[in-house]
């Protein structure tokens, strides 16, 4: 076994055993067994994994988020073809694992997951990846029965006038081929951060030599400015602009579009006073618009496509405090609110979804209430506890829907919905080198997200607006 501080390696090489009275009968039986090496990212906290999106891994992933998020032991991936994959962690999909991109919660458009949060991802132009199990936090949003992935960038104050660069060239097979450009400026009081990267694949071969449905072509640029006039204020205001098509071989459809608009405001301030460490504040805007077509990336006779988008904006306000020398206090408040919206052409040809109207589809608005407190106890023990409220409203606004080639009315057209949930924990820790211990239990209410309530079309049930709120209660037992 071999520990590095990011990697985790386990080498397996069984042996075959023979015993001494029957080696002269067993000429030639020694077979030499397969050695197989496992790698994943080592945990280094309770229920928390940190790996860097930079540095070079095998198998080489894709250029989008799930395919990174692979490479830490829980996650697996559904797969569409060469990108935009849908992760799964623990068994657990969906929006029961939140991503949020330096804060920014992303959400996808289409009705089947086309284009799930992970196909907005950039990885290679941030700094980190943090996975955080849950139930067992309850400050990065409401409804993570399974995690919330953290992609992360540095903020850190320059020292002095200069320059920093990074960049990244990669070739493969299949004309595959990624660039990115990190280029950072500035001087100790202004900064600005610029990226851009893009990333392309054709089709694949499988082994028999068939040719994949399975291209790919991504593109990203990312502009942020920042003000720190001493080591305790950050002021920062960012952008970015993102689109790819992808062609997918387990459906009728490719991804011919994957635009999302982005721009977030960030206000940091440590130090206040010997009791309050940090105050953070952020605003953000996404917006994602997503077409999905039969005659872009393949030959149909009859072109259909169809056109979801989905605006969310949001903020979040926390402090982090310590009432006690032996203990640490983070309590905030965040809320969310997203439109969806589609548009959609049965024969392009003649009426192009282009000039169709958006027809809004659901609306929800969320504002949760969280803290979470953290007591240093004797002996390197420590006791970590969090809950979180959050109110939920959502509205169907569907007249009909549309059932095969048919449109019926919608039983819950005008419906409201109000929802107050709440989840929480309480985690043991304790030092015992070269050990760290806990336990932890936790309880977790979610909402039923878009695709739950609004993405139902079967004829038994022609509406799922009225869904319950799923429930997780999970008990975390282990050792770092």
């Amino acid at each position: 076994m071999r520990l590095s501080p990011t990697l985790l390696s386990l080498m397996i090489c069984p042996a075959l055993v023979i015993p001494a009275h029957a080696a002269a009968d067993t000429e030639q039986e020694t077979k030499i067994r397969e050695e197989m090496v496992v790698t994943g990212v080592k945990m280094e906290a309770p229920l928390n994994l940190e790996t860097d999106p930079r540095a070079p891994r095998q198998p080489l992933p894709a250029q989008d988020g799930a395919d990174y998020l692979k490479t830490i032991p829980g996650f697996s991936v559904i797969r569409k073809g060469g990108t935009s994959g849908d992760p799964v962690f623990r068994g657990m999909a969906g929006s029961r694992l939140s991503l949020l991109l330096d804060g920014d919660l992303i959400l996808g458009g289409c009705g089947s997951r086309m284009d799930p949060p992970t196909a907005y991802v950039f990885p290679e132009t941030y700094d980190r990846i943090r996975l955080i199990k849950v139930p067992q936090t309850v400050i990065y949003g409401p409804g993570n029965s399974a995690g919330v992935v953290l992609f992360e960038r540095d903020h850190e104050r320059m020292a002095e006038p200069g320059w920093k660069f990074h960049g990244s060239l990669l070739g493969g097979s299949f004309g595959r081929d990624d660039e990115v450009v990190d280029l950072q400026g500035g001087t100790p009081d202004f900064y600005v951060r610029g990226m851009a990267s893009h990333s392309q694949q054709a089709n694949y071969q499988d082994g028999d030599g068939n040719e994949i449905h399975s291209q790919y072509d991504r593109w990203n640029v990312n502009l942020a400015g920042g003000w720190t006039p001493t080591d305790d204020v950050l002021v920062e205001l960012s952008g970015s602009r993102s689109d790819a098509e992808a062609a997918y071989a387990d459906r009728g459809m490719d991804g011919s579009k994957f635009e999302r608009d982005n721009l977030s405001a960030k206000l940091v301030v440590k130090n206040l006073t010997s009791a309050w460490q940090t105050l953070e504040a952020q605003i953000y805007y996404n917006y994602v618009d997503h077409v999905m077509d039969n005659y872009t990336l393949r030959q149909a006779q009859m072109r259909m496509a169809s056109n979801p988008d989905r605006k969310t904006e949001g903020a979040r306000i926390s402090a982090t405090l310590t009432p006690l020398a032996s203990a640490e206090f983070i309590v905030g408040v965040d809320a969310q609110t997203n439109r969806h919206t589609n548009r959609s052409s049965q024969n392009q040809m003649m009426t192009p979804y282009q000039a169709a109207a958006r027809i809004e589809d659901a609306y929800f608005r969320q504002v949760g209430i969280f803290g979470e407190w953290t007591q240093t106890l004797a002996d390197q023990q420590r006791l970590i506890a969090g809950v979180r409220i959050d109110d939920w409203h959502a509205e169907d606004p569907r007249e009909t829907r549309t059932i095969g080639m048919m449109d019926v009315a919608n039983p819950t057209a005008g419906d409201k919905r109000n929802d107050t949930l709440s989840s929480g924990f309480l985690r043991y820790e304790k030092d015992a080198a070269p050990f760290t211990l806990y336990s932890g239990v936790g309880r977790n209410e979610r909402f039923p997200d878009y695709w739950e309530l609004i993405s139902k079309e079967t004829v038994e049930s022609i509406s799922a607006f009225g869904a319950e709120p799923e429930q997780t209660t999970q008990l975390d037992i282990g050792a770092v």
